[in-house]
């Protein structure tokens, strides 16, 4: 009797502990729905000047490593945490936007890049002709030539 009253202490227990277990891990998998929900999207579509629309177009959330890219309609797509972000949009030959933003709901947000010109003031441009090769090599098996 002694014995039974043991097993079954030992049941209760394990039922317990697999109750526990189960309860943290359906609160755990409730509060990751949540967080997941929990997020904000903010979508555009990026042009130039002339309302042609850029492809390959930086959208970062600035100190983050969240961002995105334009497709090849201008579109993007971002999701952030709800609050204040700075949002940098950026492109090669056109000048860099920073925004920042207070979002709370789902925002939709186009951006018109401009232009950037880049001066040189020169180029310099330097090669060697197949005859100057040729020398060069001569002179260079000259000068390595041991005498014995």
């Amino acid at each position: 009797m002694y014995f039974l009253k043991q097993v079954m202490n030992a049941i209760s227990r394990i039922k317990m502990k697999v109750f526990v277990h189960v309860f943290f891990c359906l609160s755990a998998c409730r509060n990751l729905n949540l967080t997941a929900q929990n997020k904000i999207t903010l979508s555009g579509k990026v042009t130039d000047q002339q309302g042609t629309p850029l492809s390959l177009v930086t959208i970062a959330v600035e100190n983050t490593t969240f961002g995105t890219y334009t497709d090849d309609s201008g579109r993007y797509s971002l999701q952030v945490s709800p609050g204040k972000h700075t949002f940098v949009v950026s492109s090669l030959g056109y000048q860099t936007i920073k925004i920042s933003l207070d979002l709370h709901h789902n925002k939709t947000l186009d951006f018109q890049l401009e232009e950037s010109s880049v001066n040189l003031n020169s180029v310099e441009v330097y090669g060697k002709s197949n005859t100057q090769k040729v020398k060069e090599g001569a002179l260079h098996l000259i000068n390595s030539r041991v005498d014995i």
